[in-house]
């Protein structure tokens, strides 16, 4: 995992999507996506330990390829909670979530869209919070907020649940309702949809970090972030409290292959030539960030 975070921060930033989904799609093939994403978020946490603001919020590798992952296998859980939702949002032409007022002829407008608001808010925790649900948030998305969780109380303890959060919200959750074509086929947004997801996201995300809005037409649902706040809790700790329905380690979600057991067709041969232009392109920086990884943890 060192030698992989070392590569991401060597890299053009115009190339980390490509790597992310490059790794994630070889290493399945290797059955150790798994391992390779623990090491990395491991990793993350102790090198950003001086800015425990900063553990899984950036656009870094590990970021991208959790959020890759997520998505990968936990598009039934998200169809479970947010499909219908998410459907009828769109189908409702005259749906408006945008309490930005232009001028005092529109209050009454805007506070039908406060009111509906509060409302797709609630729809949410109604399906977020259920068993049923929960149950079917996959077992390795689950030990990856465990780990989190465990990593966050060595760091940072006074952060635990926001940084859960800040991997099922902004990782998962929040990246399928800012790109829900990405899970639901058949999906066609115009604006109007994507601003009304994006409000919708934005509620979520500081309900789960606990902070207020600023931004002056957002602030009359602040109280949104108190009313829904134990809810998230609950919610997040649920998700941590086993991550798996037999308490199986994490590690055994996968099973690591030889090898001599892969077939050259298994993996892709653009992605093969991907990896080679990137070390042969980003040389000298990679082996400087190896070098710095490596005085980090002699220190």
């Amino acid at each position: 995992s060192d030698l992989v975070a070392a590569l991401g921060r060597s890299i053009d930033s115009a190339e980390a999507d490509k790597l992310a989904k490059a790794l994630i799609n070889v290493s399945q093939v290797y059955g150790n996506t798994l391992n390779l994403l623990f090491g990395l978020t491991e990793l993350e946490f102790k090198l950003l330990a001086f800015n425990q603001g900063a553990i899984l919020r950036g656009n870094s590798l590990t970021s991208k390829m959790m959020t890759l992952y997520s998505r990968k296998f936990a598009a039934p859980y998200l169809e479970l909670v947010f499909g219908n939702l998410i459907r009828d949002m769109i189908a409702d032409q005259n749906l408006n979530l945008d309490l930005k007022m232009n001028s005092p002829s529109e209050s009454e407008s805007v506070a039908q869209n406060e009111q509906k608001l509060r409302e797709t808010v609630a729809q949410v925790f109604d399906k977020l919070c259920t068993i049923e649900s929960i149950q079917s948030l996959p077992v390795n998305i689950r030990a990856i907020a465990a780990l989190i969780a465990q990593l966050a109380r060595e760091h940072s303890p006074t952060s635990v649940l926001p940084l859960v959060g800040g991997f099922l919200m902004l990782r998962l959750i929040n990246a399928t309702l800012l790109t829900p074509e990405f899970f639901l086929n058949g999906l066609q947004l115009i604006p109007k949809d994507r601003r009304n997801l994006t409000i919708l996201s934005k509620v979520l995300q500081n309900i789960s970090n606990k902070k207020e809005f600023k931004e002056e037409y957002m602030v009359k649902v602040n109280e949104l972030v108190t009313q829904y706040q134990q809810k998230m809790d609950d919610f997040l700790e649920a998700v941590i409290s086993q991550p798996s329905d037999d308490n199986l380690p994490p590690w055994l979600c996968e099973k690591p292959r030889l090898l001599e057991t892969i077939s050259e067709n298994e993996i892709a041969t653009e992605e093969i030539l991907f990896f080679i232009k990137c070390f042969q392109t980003c040389q000298d920086k990679f082996i400087a960030e190896i070098e710095k990884l490596e005085n980090y943890t002699d220190e």
